[in-house]
């Protein structure tokens, strides 16, 4: 499972979608996640995640993210973010 974190309105997601059998983005903004609406289909669907204050659910084959960290400003909350991801990922 593939997971995208900072989706935006899901366009990259989309055609990263095309790489994995499921894939879900995640996105802190309800207004992007709004234009994600027609994109959504039986492998590929939008989440609402605020990355500073919740955990990911769930474990993701590959993570994806484009643009998403270096919009958080500050190191100490871009490195926090990181390990959630990383957190999320199979170990091992």
């Amino acid at each position: 499972m593939l997971a995208a974190f900072g989706c935006g309105d899901g366009l990259d997601t989309e055609v990263f979608s095309g790489y994995a059998a499921k894939t879900v983005g995640f996105d802190y903004s309800h207004e992007m996640l709004s234009r994600t609406s027609q994109r959504q289909s039986e492998t590929l669907r939008f989440e609402h995640l605020d990355l500073i204050s919740d955990d990911v659910q769930g474990v993701y084959d590959v993570v994806v993210t484009k643009r998403f960290i270096i919009n958080l400003g500050e190191w100490s909350v871009q490195s926090q973010c990181i390990k959630k991801i990383t957190k999320a990922m199979p170990q091992g």
